[in-house]
Protein backbone atom coordinates (compact mmCIF):
# COMPACT_ATOMS: atom_id res chain seq x y z
CA UNK A 1 0.00 0.00 0.00
CA UNK A 2 1.24 3.43 -0.94
CA UNK A 3 1.59 5.90 1.75
CA UNK A 4 -0.34 9.21 1.39
CA UNK A 5 0.99 11.48 -1.03
CA UNK A 6 0.71 15.31 -1.75
CA UNK A 7 1.92 17.21 -4.95
CA UNK A 8 4.22 19.59 -4.60
CA UNK A 9 5.24 22.71 -7.56
CA UNK A 10 8.40 23.09 -7.93
CA UNK A 11 10.60 25.05 -10.91
CA UNK A 12 12.16 23.33 -13.75
CA UNK A 13 13.56 24.12 -16.74
CA UNK A 14 12.34 22.25 -19.49
CA UNK A 15 14.37 21.81 -23.34
CA UNK A 16 13.26 25.20 -24.70
CA UNK A 17 14.65 26.53 -21.44
CA UNK A 18 11.54 28.36 -20.30
CA UNK A 19 10.25 27.89 -16.61
CA UNK A 20 8.03 24.41 -16.35
CA UNK A 21 6.46 23.28 -13.47
CA UNK A 22 7.68 19.73 -11.82
CA UNK A 23 5.11 18.45 -10.02
CA UNK A 24 6.34 16.04 -7.10
CA UNK A 25 5.34 12.95 -4.59
CA UNK A 26 5.78 13.54 -1.27
CA UNK A 27 5.11 11.00 1.13
CA UNK A 28 3.27 12.97 4.07
CA UNK A 29 -0.50 13.44 4.34
CA UNK A 30 -2.77 15.98 1.90
CA UNK A 31 -5.66 16.30 0.14
CA UNK A 32 -5.04 14.28 -3.23
CA UNK A 33 -5.83 17.40 -5.78
CA UNK A 34 -4.66 18.44 -9.16
CA UNK A 35 -5.56 21.60 -9.82
CA UNK A 36 -8.24 23.08 -12.21
CA UNK A 37 -7.62 22.38 -15.92
CA UNK A 38 -5.25 19.77 -15.82
CA UNK A 39 -4.97 16.52 -18.03
CA UNK A 40 -2.72 13.87 -17.38
CA UNK A 41 -0.34 11.49 -19.52
CA UNK A 42 1.78 9.19 -18.20
CA UNK A 43 5.29 9.01 -20.00
CA UNK A 44 8.01 5.95 -18.93
CA UNK A 45 10.08 3.28 -20.53
CA UNK A 46 9.27 3.30 -23.63
CA UNK A 47 5.05 3.73 -22.66
CA UNK A 48 2.42 6.48 -23.27
CA UNK A 49 -0.39 6.22 -21.23
CA UNK A 50 -3.79 8.77 -21.21
CA UNK A 51 -5.10 8.16 -17.53
CA UNK A 52 -8.61 7.34 -17.65
CA UNK A 53 -11.12 10.11 -17.69
CA UNK A 54 -12.63 8.15 -14.55
CA UNK A 55 -10.06 9.65 -12.41
CA UNK A 56 -10.30 13.27 -13.99
CA UNK A 57 -12.74 16.36 -13.20
CA UNK A 58 -14.84 17.19 -16.17
CA UNK A 59 -15.16 20.69 -15.04
CA UNK A 60 -12.99 23.30 -17.54
CA UNK A 61 -10.66 25.76 -15.46
CA UNK A 62 -13.80 28.54 -15.84
CA UNK A 63 -16.44 26.49 -14.41
CA UNK A 64 -14.20 25.15 -11.53
CA UNK A 65 -13.52 28.75 -10.62
CA UNK A 66 -16.64 30.05 -10.76
CA UNK A 67 -18.33 27.14 -9.39
CA UNK A 68 -15.80 27.13 -6.63
CA UNK A 69 -14.79 23.50 -7.01
CA UNK A 70 -12.30 21.98 -7.18
CA UNK A 71 -11.59 19.15 -9.64
CA UNK A 72 -9.43 16.14 -8.35
CA UNK A 73 -7.77 13.11 -9.46
CA UNK A 74 -7.42 10.22 -7.57
CA UNK A 75 -3.74 10.53 -7.09
CA UNK A 76 -3.21 6.40 -5.49
CA UNK A 77 -5.86 4.84 -8.59
CA UNK A 78 -3.17 6.80 -10.86
CA UNK A 79 0.08 6.02 -9.39
CA UNK A 80 -1.35 2.08 -9.06
CA UNK A 81 -2.02 1.81 -12.91
CA UNK A 82 0.89 3.62 -13.57
CA UNK A 83 3.01 1.89 -11.84
CA UNK A 84 2.07 -1.49 -12.86
CA UNK A 85 2.93 -0.51 -15.98
CA UNK A 86 6.55 0.20 -15.18
CA UNK A 87 5.70 3.97 -15.89
CA UNK A 88 8.23 6.72 -13.60
CA UNK A 89 6.89 9.69 -14.61
CA UNK A 90 3.45 11.43 -15.08
CA UNK A 91 3.00 14.35 -16.98
CA UNK A 92 0.44 17.33 -16.21
CA UNK A 93 -0.62 19.65 -18.74
CA UNK A 94 -2.54 22.77 -18.03
CA UNK A 95 -4.85 24.30 -19.84
CA UNK A 96 -4.37 27.91 -18.84
CA UNK A 97 -1.70 29.45 -16.18
CA UNK A 98 -3.46 29.45 -12.72
CA UNK A 99 -3.81 29.49 -8.95
CA UNK A 100 -3.05 26.37 -7.22
CA UNK A 101 -2.82 25.39 -3.84
CA UNK A 102 1.22 25.31 -4.40
CA UNK A 103 1.96 28.49 -6.01
CA UNK A 104 0.88 29.82 -9.81
CA UNK A 105 1.73 27.57 -12.54
CA UNK A 106 4.00 29.87 -15.01
CA UNK A 107 3.50 27.20 -18.04
CA UNK A 108 0.93 24.50 -19.52
CA UNK A 109 3.19 21.39 -18.28
CA UNK A 110 4.85 19.55 -15.47
CA UNK A 111 5.24 16.44 -14.28
CA UNK A 112 4.92 14.17 -10.99
CA UNK A 113 7.21 11.39 -10.22
CA UNK A 114 5.76 8.10 -9.62
CA UNK A 115 8.63 6.24 -8.05
CA UNK A 116 12.28 6.36 -8.31
CA UNK A 117 14.23 4.34 -10.32
CA UNK A 118 16.20 0.89 -8.44
CA UNK A 119 19.49 1.82 -6.90
CA UNK A 120 22.43 1.67 -8.55
CA UNK A 121 24.89 -1.82 -6.64
CA UNK A 122 27.79 -0.72 -4.72
CA UNK A 123 30.51 -2.08 -4.90
CA UNK A 124 33.49 -1.86 -7.48
CA UNK A 125 32.69 -1.87 -11.15
CA UNK A 126 34.75 -2.19 -13.96
CA UNK A 127 34.52 -0.29 -17.27
CA UNK A 128 35.79 -2.78 -18.92
CA UNK A 129 38.57 -2.74 -21.80
CA UNK A 130 37.88 -3.38 -25.64
CA UNK A 131 40.22 -5.81 -27.18
CA UNK A 132 40.71 -5.18 -31.13
CA UNK A 133 42.54 -7.24 -33.92
CA UNK A 134 45.75 -5.74 -35.39
CA UNK A 135 45.03 -5.23 -38.52
CA UNK A 136 43.51 -2.62 -41.07
CA UNK A 137 39.75 -3.38 -40.06
CA UNK A 138 40.66 -2.95 -36.12
CA UNK A 139 37.81 -5.13 -35.38
CA UNK A 140 36.73 -6.51 -32.14
CA UNK A 141 39.13 -9.56 -31.02
CA UNK A 142 36.38 -11.65 -29.58
CA UNK A 143 38.65 -14.36 -28.38
CA UNK A 144 40.56 -12.19 -25.98
CA UNK A 145 37.26 -9.76 -25.23
CA UNK A 146 35.75 -12.95 -24.04
CA UNK A 147 38.57 -14.23 -22.11
CA UNK A 148 39.01 -11.12 -20.54
CA UNK A 149 35.15 -10.61 -19.20
CA UNK A 150 35.27 -14.32 -17.79
CA UNK A 151 38.33 -13.39 -16.22
CA UNK A 152 36.15 -9.92 -14.77
CA UNK A 153 33.13 -11.94 -13.97
CA UNK A 154 34.82 -14.49 -12.29
CA UNK A 155 36.74 -12.50 -9.96
CA UNK A 156 33.70 -11.35 -8.16
CA UNK A 157 33.29 -7.73 -9.25
CA UNK A 158 29.93 -6.39 -8.57
CA UNK A 159 29.26 -4.58 -11.97
CA UNK A 160 30.80 -4.84 -15.42
CA UNK A 161 30.49 -1.18 -17.88
CA UNK A 162 30.64 -1.89 -21.30
CA UNK A 163 31.75 0.97 -23.61
CA UNK A 164 33.11 3.33 -21.15
CA UNK A 165 35.87 5.32 -21.67
CA UNK A 166 38.35 2.67 -20.93
CA UNK A 167 36.35 0.77 -23.49
CA UNK A 168 36.80 2.87 -26.05
CA UNK A 169 33.17 4.01 -26.23
CA UNK A 170 33.29 6.58 -28.84
CA UNK A 171 35.24 4.11 -31.14
CA UNK A 172 32.27 1.56 -30.96
CA UNK A 173 29.36 1.36 -33.23
CA UNK A 174 25.99 0.80 -31.80
CA UNK A 175 25.97 -3.16 -33.65
CA UNK A 176 29.30 -3.52 -31.55
CA UNK A 177 27.83 -2.03 -28.04
CA UNK A 178 25.08 -4.13 -28.20
CA UNK A 179 26.96 -7.53 -29.14
CA UNK A 180 29.35 -6.71 -26.45
CA UNK A 181 26.62 -6.30 -23.86
CA UNK A 182 25.27 -9.51 -25.03
CA UNK A 183 28.40 -11.46 -24.55
CA UNK A 184 28.97 -10.21 -21.50
CA UNK A 185 25.35 -11.43 -20.19
CA UNK A 186 26.02 -14.44 -22.23
CA UNK A 187 29.13 -14.82 -19.99
CA UNK A 188 27.96 -14.14 -16.91
CA UNK A 189 24.96 -16.78 -17.23
CA UNK A 190 27.81 -19.50 -17.93
CA UNK A 191 29.66 -18.58 -15.32
CA UNK A 192 26.86 -18.64 -12.53
CA UNK A 193 26.47 -14.63 -12.15
CA UNK A 194 23.24 -13.83 -14.47
CA UNK A 195 22.34 -11.30 -12.54
CA UNK A 196 25.80 -9.40 -12.56
CA UNK A 197 24.87 -5.45 -12.59
CA UNK A 198 25.94 -4.47 -16.53
CA UNK A 199 25.97 -1.23 -17.50
CA UNK A 200 26.44 0.65 -20.77
CA UNK A 201 27.90 3.95 -21.96
CA UNK A 202 25.33 5.71 -24.00
CA UNK A 203 26.96 9.08 -24.62
CA UNK A 204 27.17 11.09 -27.87
CA UNK A 205 26.57 14.31 -28.93
CA UNK A 206 22.49 14.86 -29.51
CA UNK A 207 20.10 13.85 -27.17
CA UNK A 208 17.76 12.01 -30.21
CA UNK A 209 20.75 9.51 -30.59
CA UNK A 210 21.52 8.99 -27.37
CA UNK A 211 17.88 8.58 -26.34
CA UNK A 212 17.96 5.20 -29.15
CA UNK A 213 21.07 4.10 -27.41
CA UNK A 214 19.23 3.96 -24.25
CA UNK A 215 16.65 1.76 -26.11
CA UNK A 216 19.14 -0.43 -27.43
CA UNK A 217 21.19 -1.01 -24.31
CA UNK A 218 17.60 -1.89 -22.71
CA UNK A 219 16.85 -4.61 -25.58
CA UNK A 220 20.91 -5.96 -25.45
CA UNK A 221 19.82 -6.52 -21.58
CA UNK A 222 21.79 -3.83 -19.50
CA UNK A 223 20.24 -2.72 -15.99
CA UNK A 224 21.44 1.19 -16.37
CA UNK A 225 23.21 3.69 -18.98
CA UNK A 226 26.35 5.42 -18.17
CA UNK A 227 25.92 9.17 -20.06
CA UNK A 228 28.75 11.95 -20.48
CA UNK A 229 27.18 15.69 -21.32
CA UNK A 230 27.42 15.95 -24.63
CA UNK A 231 29.89 18.29 -25.54
CA UNK A 232 30.94 18.73 -29.45
CA UNK A 233 29.15 22.16 -29.61
CA UNK A 234 30.68 23.00 -25.97
CA UNK A 235 30.28 26.39 -26.69
CA UNK A 236 26.43 26.27 -26.38
CA UNK A 237 26.04 23.74 -23.57
CA UNK A 238 24.86 26.17 -20.62
CA UNK A 239 24.39 25.10 -17.62
CA UNK A 240 20.85 25.10 -18.50
CA UNK A 241 21.62 22.87 -21.47
CA UNK A 242 22.61 20.41 -19.57
CA UNK A 243 20.04 20.12 -16.91
CA UNK A 244 17.58 20.14 -20.03
CA UNK A 245 19.81 17.26 -21.91
CA UNK A 246 19.60 15.13 -18.89
CA UNK A 247 15.75 15.60 -17.90
CA UNK A 248 14.80 15.22 -21.13
CA UNK A 249 16.58 11.87 -21.58
CA UNK A 250 15.56 11.00 -18.27
CA UNK A 251 11.95 11.38 -19.14
CA UNK A 252 12.36 8.94 -21.49
CA UNK A 253 14.93 6.42 -20.87
CA UNK A 254 13.90 2.95 -20.39
CA UNK A 255 16.76 2.16 -17.82
CA UNK A 256 17.67 4.65 -15.30
CA UNK A 257 20.77 7.21 -15.79
CA UNK A 258 24.11 7.24 -14.00
CA UNK A 259 25.39 10.45 -15.08
CA UNK A 260 29.06 10.56 -16.16
CA UNK A 261 30.94 13.30 -14.76
CA UNK A 262 34.49 13.74 -16.89
CA UNK A 263 34.94 17.34 -17.94
CA UNK A 264 38.14 16.09 -19.20
CA UNK A 265 36.78 14.44 -22.27
CA UNK A 266 33.95 16.76 -22.34
CA UNK A 267 35.63 20.44 -23.08
CA UNK A 268 36.00 20.85 -19.52
CA UNK A 269 31.58 20.86 -19.20
CA UNK A 270 31.17 19.97 -15.80
CA UNK A 271 28.13 18.89 -13.69
CA UNK A 272 28.59 20.94 -10.62
CA UNK A 273 26.55 20.40 -7.01
CA UNK A 274 23.95 22.58 -7.56
CA UNK A 275 23.14 20.37 -10.69
CA UNK A 276 23.51 17.39 -9.33
CA UNK A 277 21.26 18.53 -6.63
CA UNK A 278 18.60 19.23 -8.90
CA UNK A 279 19.04 16.06 -11.13
CA UNK A 280 19.05 13.60 -8.29
CA UNK A 281 15.58 14.64 -7.85
CA UNK A 282 14.71 12.79 -11.35
CA UNK A 283 13.12 9.54 -10.58
CA UNK A 284 15.08 8.06 -13.42
CA UNK A 285 18.52 9.37 -12.44
CA UNK A 286 19.91 7.58 -9.78
CA UNK A 287 23.63 8.39 -9.03
CA UNK A 288 26.66 9.69 -10.72
CA UNK A 289 30.32 9.13 -11.75
CA UNK A 290 32.73 11.71 -10.50
CA UNK A 291 35.77 11.25 -12.80
CA UNK A 292 36.20 14.53 -11.85
CA UNK A 293 37.95 13.40 -8.56
CA UNK A 294 35.53 15.64 -6.80
CA UNK A 295 35.34 14.48 -2.92
CA UNK A 296 33.54 17.01 -2.02
CA UNK A 297 30.64 16.81 -4.78
CA UNK A 298 30.70 13.15 -3.28
CA UNK A 299 29.68 14.67 0.43
CA UNK A 300 27.43 17.53 -1.19
CA UNK A 301 25.41 14.67 -3.08
CA UNK A 302 25.47 12.68 0.22
CA UNK A 303 24.33 15.21 2.28
CA UNK A 304 21.29 15.83 0.24
CA UNK A 305 20.52 12.17 -0.72
CA UNK A 306 19.94 8.33 0.45
CA UNK A 307 22.71 6.57 -1.36
CA UNK A 308 19.40 4.61 -2.56
CA UNK A 309 17.71 7.47 -4.11
CA UNK A 310 21.35 9.19 -5.79
CA UNK A 311 24.68 7.47 -5.71
CA UNK A 312 28.07 8.81 -5.41
CA UNK A 313 31.00 6.77 -7.25
CA UNK A 314 34.23 7.77 -7.47
CA UNK A 315 35.66 7.66 -10.71
CA UNK A 316 39.19 6.18 -10.24
CA UNK A 317 40.18 3.75 -7.36
CA UNK A 318 43.47 6.10 -5.82
CA UNK A 319 40.80 8.47 -3.44
CA UNK A 320 38.39 5.41 -2.86
CA UNK A 321 38.95 5.19 0.79
CA UNK A 322 38.43 9.09 1.06
CA UNK A 323 35.21 8.71 -0.94
CA UNK A 324 33.85 6.12 1.22
CA UNK A 325 34.16 8.35 4.18
CA UNK A 326 31.86 11.04 2.99
CA UNK A 327 29.40 8.74 1.95
CA UNK A 328 30.46 7.47 -1.72
CA UNK A 329 28.99 4.15 -2.79
CA UNK A 330 31.34 2.73 -4.15
CA UNK A 331 33.75 3.27 -7.71
CA UNK A 332 34.13 2.56 -11.66
CA UNK A 333 37.55 2.04 -12.05
CA UNK A 334 39.46 1.16 -15.14
CA UNK A 335 42.53 -0.77 -12.12
CA UNK A 336 40.01 -3.73 -11.71
CA UNK A 337 40.74 -4.73 -15.76
CA UNK A 338 43.98 -5.70 -13.61
CA UNK A 339 43.82 -6.04 -9.95
CA UNK A 340 39.92 -6.88 -8.77
CA UNK A 341 40.87 -8.69 -5.92
CA UNK A 342 42.82 -5.70 -4.60
CA UNK A 343 40.09 -3.03 -5.53
CA UNK A 344 37.63 -5.61 -3.48
CA UNK A 345 39.65 -5.36 -0.84
CA UNK A 346 40.05 -2.29 -0.05
CA UNK A 347 36.32 -1.90 -0.25
CA UNK A 348 35.42 -4.53 1.81
CA UNK A 349 37.55 -3.68 4.36
CA UNK A 350 36.64 -0.42 4.65
CA UNK A 351 32.55 -1.44 5.07
CA UNK A 352 34.23 -3.97 7.58
CA UNK A 353 35.16 -1.54 9.77
CA UNK A 354 39.12 -1.97 9.29
CA UNK A 355 39.35 0.99 8.36
CA UNK A 356 43.23 1.34 9.42
CA UNK A 357 43.91 -1.85 7.09
CA UNK A 358 41.74 -0.14 4.23
CA UNK A 359 44.07 2.84 4.16
CA UNK A 360 46.99 1.01 3.78
CA UNK A 361 45.78 -1.13 0.90
CA UNK A 362 45.04 2.21 -0.51
CA UNK A 363 48.46 4.03 -0.33
CA UNK A 364 49.93 0.87 -2.27
CA UNK A 365 47.18 0.86 -4.64
CA UNK A 366 47.01 4.53 -5.32
CA UNK A 367 51.09 4.65 -5.95
CA UNK A 368 50.39 1.67 -8.65
CA UNK A 369 47.47 4.02 -10.51
CA UNK A 370 49.92 6.89 -11.22
CA UNK A 371 50.98 3.97 -13.89
CA UNK A 372 47.33 3.99 -15.31
CA UNK A 373 46.41 7.75 -14.87
CA UNK A 374 49.80 8.77 -16.98
CA UNK A 375 49.85 5.79 -19.26
CA UNK A 376 46.74 6.64 -20.58
CA UNK A 377 44.30 4.33 -22.33
CA UNK A 378 47.00 3.11 -24.71
CA UNK A 379 49.07 2.32 -21.92
CA UNK A 380 46.69 0.92 -19.95
CA UNK A 381 45.88 -1.66 -22.29
CA UNK A 382 49.61 -2.37 -22.91
CA UNK A 383 50.26 -3.20 -19.65
CA UNK A 384 47.23 -5.14 -18.73
CA UNK A 385 48.42 -7.50 -21.85
CA UNK A 386 52.11 -7.66 -20.60
CA UNK A 387 51.13 -8.87 -16.76
CA UNK A 388 47.99 -10.87 -17.93
CA UNK A 389 49.83 -12.30 -20.78
CA UNK A 390 47.71 -11.51 -23.19
CA UNK A 391 48.77 -11.14 -26.97
CA UNK A 392 50.81 -7.37 -27.60
CA UNK A 393 49.62 -7.52 -31.00
CA UNK A 394 45.88 -7.40 -29.85
CA UNK A 395 46.19 -4.45 -27.10
CA UNK A 396 46.33 -1.52 -29.08
CA UNK A 397 43.52 1.02 -29.61
CA UNK A 398 41.35 2.06 -32.29
CA UNK A 399 43.22 4.75 -34.65
CA UNK A 400 44.19 7.22 -34.79
CA UNK A 401 45.13 6.77 -30.65
CA UNK A 402 48.65 6.25 -30.90
CA UNK A 403 50.49 2.88 -29.92
CA UNK A 404 52.02 2.41 -26.94
CA UNK A 405 55.66 1.51 -28.34
CA UNK A 406 58.14 3.40 -26.58
CA UNK A 407 60.43 0.98 -24.67
CA UNK A 408 61.25 3.51 -21.82
CA UNK A 409 57.53 4.39 -21.11
CA UNK A 410 56.83 0.73 -21.51
CA UNK A 411 59.54 -0.16 -18.88
CA UNK A 412 58.73 2.54 -16.81
CA UNK A 413 54.94 1.94 -16.49
CA UNK A 414 55.33 -1.87 -15.78
CA UNK A 415 57.87 -0.88 -12.95
CA UNK A 416 55.25 1.19 -11.48
CA UNK A 417 51.87 -1.21 -12.19
CA UNK A 418 53.73 -5.01 -11.62
CA UNK A 419 54.38 -4.55 -7.76
CA UNK A 420 50.95 -5.11 -7.40
CA UNK A 421 50.22 -8.54 -9.11
CA UNK A 422 52.05 -10.65 -6.43
CA UNK A 423 49.31 -8.96 -3.94
CA UNK A 424 46.59 -9.77 -5.91
CA UNK A 425 47.52 -12.86 -6.43
CA UNK A 426 47.87 -13.79 -3.17
CA UNK A 427 43.76 -12.75 -2.58
CA UNK A 428 41.63 -15.50 -2.82
CA UNK A 429 37.96 -15.21 -3.72
CA UNK A 430 35.84 -12.80 -2.29
CA UNK A 431 34.24 -13.56 1.42
CA UNK A 432 36.66 -16.55 2.14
Amino acid sequence: MMPPVALELQPRMNTTSHPTNLWRLRAHSAPREIPPGCICHATGPGLGLSIPARYISNFSPHEANASKKSPHVDVDAVLREAQGRGITSLGVWMETPMETPWGKTTDKMGSIAVAKGKAYPPGIHVPALTWFADDASQEIDWDLQKKHIEFLISSGLDGIVIAGTNGEAVTLSAAEKSQLLQTTREIAVQLGRPDITITLGTSGSCTRNVIAETHLAKEAGADFVLVLTPSYFHFAMTQDAILAFFEELADVSPLPIVIYNFPGVVAGLDVNSEMLERLGQHPNIVGVKLTCGGIAKVARVTAQYKPEDFAALAGQSDWLVPALSVGSTGVITGVANLYPKVCMQIYDLYKAGKVKEAEAAQLKLAQMEWGFAKGGINGTKWVVAKIRGYPLESCHCRRPYPVYGDADKQAWILKVVEPLAAVEQGLGKRGE
